[in-house]
């Protein structure tokens, strides 16, 4: 570097003023400076499981909730979305200042849950001009999807995930425990099928079977196509005799 001493007074200020600039400019360029544009405004997204596990009176008091909170937070102005999900998920709201209304209304099958692809439907509805995060409504029975694969997801995005559990209990319950048919069945023969149910406690009932999407009489005597049955509190195994069955495989529900 030359210096400065054998140069004029206004060269030399000059000079040394280039100088600075090139060593600012050097120092700006090693900083690696990013824009960042900040936003004040907040959008949320609320994944509710209306799964069939979740009970009705229940998901009532949700819808009420969450209008409720959005009301309360109006002249803050919220982004509010939805997303409800059962065996698949579906967006009744986008992030938007003009959701005014929390619907639940869910076109699509309940009888299974799958939080994950709740959270990744949120996450690809990402509004680009709000800080973001989202709110998991759920009982947190699970059975389809990779729940914690997809909020990973949504924690590599910056995108945080709140919980909203609901609770409740069953004084008396049913549960279906499997149900046992012959693997191979010959023209003309009747098929035996065994129903192995599970009860929390002494009920009665009543036990109805499909076959292929249809009806099977299984009490002949009366109108109905379902047989009563009384339960003891734990294991309960019933047995049913199906008339013969059409050609090919069969499912039985």
């Amino acid at each position: 570097m030359k210096s400065l001493a054998g140069l004029g007074s206004l060269t030399r200020w000059v000079s040394f003023a280039v100088r600075l600039v090139v060593i600012a400019l050097l120092s700006a360029t090693l900083a690696e400076p990013q824009w960042r544009n900040e936003s004040k405004d907040v959008a949320v997204t609320a994944i509710v499981d209306v799964s069939q596990s979740i009970p009705v009176e229940l998901q009532k008091a949700t819808q009420r909730f969450l209008q409720n909170a959005k009301n309360a937070t109006k002249d803050k102005n919220p982004q509010l979305g939805v997303v409800t999900v059962a065996k698949d998920a579906f967006v009744q709201s986008l992030p938007s200042l003009r959701t005014s209304n929390v619907e639940l209304q869910h076109i699509g099958q309940t009888d299974a849950t799958n939080l994950a692809a709740g959270i990744r439907l949120a996450t690809a509805i990402t509004p680009e001009n709000a800080a973001y995060r989202m709110v998991l409504v759920s009982d947190g029975n699970d059975n389809l999807g990779t729940l914690l694969k997809a909020a990973e997801v949504a924690k590599s995005m910056n995108v945080p995930i709140d919980v909203l559990p609901l609770r409740y209990s069953y004084d008396a319950e049913v549960l279906m425990d499997r149900l046992v048919t012959p693997s191979t069945a010959r023209g003309g023969e009747n098929l035996t099928v065994r129903i192995v149910l599970y009860a929390t406690k002494d009920t009665s009932g009543e036990l109805s079977l499909l076959m292929g999407g249809e009806p099977v009489d299984l009490d002949p005597a009366s109108p109905k196509t379902s047989m009563p049955v009384d339960l003891r509190a734990g294991q309960n195994v019933k047995v049913v005799t199906v008339p013969t069955a059409p050609a090919g495989a069969q499912e039985f529900k």
